[in-house]
């Protein structure tokens, strides 16, 4: 059997990573919760879904959030995408977990793994690798049971709770990388024309390539949220901007960065678009959302435009 710890010291796939973690309690258990951000990694990790199809769930920018409860025989790994969308649950079927090391937690391996892929459906992995350690001898028919038993009980705790423990997991993990990271006080511009807006495409060097954005960008020490919008308008678009009133405010945790974005209503006073940053502009309507992909920190704006609230 392996032996496996919450550090994952020998993990070599992520070259160079940041960690934090911290002990928490349910039901009068001890556990631990912990998140790797991989800031570089050797090569991706490419696995299979359970509808057969091919999911990447370990690269440069994704992140690995773990939890285990002391004596629990599973060991839940979490993998989330460079964007900090969930992309798996995987559950290790255990011996029962170990806090010898209360800030490095460890489990010894029985083979069997049970997981979520949002989408995708919920699988059961490796049977065949029980079936041959009971073969071998290196599990007892005792063991061998009652990870089958295990592994039925998490597939219906999935079947019946897994939306809400992607939610839950996903708040938890995300917590645990914004207090690692850097923070920047980002505005955006929401700029009207008649019902249409305007949305601007990110070039392919920069983080969140290719993804639609709203024009905008950092405050910069000394500036007030309207002159920083005014001066990126500029520097992106060319064009001078009426700045309005404040659309919406949001927060979004990604893997290596937490935006704090302020969104105003605007217009443009002067000036033609000129794409000096990105690599395309569309006017689009709120009905037209869906037919482009933005950056995860717009989703709540783009929601709050759908269900048709519009600025001033």
């Amino acid at each position: 059997m392996k032996y496996r710890t919450m550090r994952r010291d020998t993990w070599r796939r992520a070259v160079k990573r940041r960690t934090a973690g911290r002990a928490i309690e349910r039901n009068g258990l001890r556990g631990r919760e912990s998140v790797i951000v991989i800031d570089e990694a050797s090569a991706p990790l490419i696995v299979g879904t359970p509808d057969g199809k091919k999911l990447c769930v370990a690269d440069k920018g994704y992140v690995w959030y773990q939890r285990a409860f002391e004596g629990e025989e599973t060991w839940l790994t979490a993998a989330f995408d460079e964007k900090g969308v969930l992309l798996q649950l995987y559950f290790d079927v255990t011996a029962g977990n170990e806090f010898v090391d209360p800030d490095d937690p460890g489990f010894r391996d029985l083979y069997l793994d049970v997981i979520l892929t949002p989408g995708h459906g919920i699988g059961v992995l490796d049977r065949d690798e029980l079936d041959e350690a009971l073969r071998t001898g290196d599990v007892t028919k005792a063991e061998y049971d009652r990870v089958l038993e295990v592994g039925r009980e998490t597939v219906e705790m999935l079947e019946r709770h897994g939306k809400a423990l992607c939610r839950e997991v996903t708040a938890a993990a995300m917590e645990l990388v914004e207090s690692m990271n850097p923070r920047a006080d980002v505005v955006a511009a929401l700029i009207w024309d008649g019902d249409r807006f305007l949305i601007c495409r990110r070039p392919a060097h920069k983080a969140r390539a290719l993804l639609w954005e709203f024009v905008g960008g950092k405050v910069e020490k000394g500036e007030t949220k309207e002159e920083a919008l005014r001066r990126e308008c500029r520097e992106e678009l060319d064009i001078d901007l009426a700045v309005g009133t404040v659309f919406c405010e949001v927060t979004h945790v990604y893997p290596d960065l937490t935006v704090r974005l302020t969104l105003f209503n605007a217009s443009i006073s002067g000036g033609e678009i000129r794409l000096l940053e990105h690599v395309d502009a569309k006017w689009i309507t709120p009905a037209e959302i869906g037919e482009y992909e933005f950056c995860p920190a717009d989703r709540e704006i783009l929601i709050k435009l759908a269900e048709g609230e519009k600025g001033e």
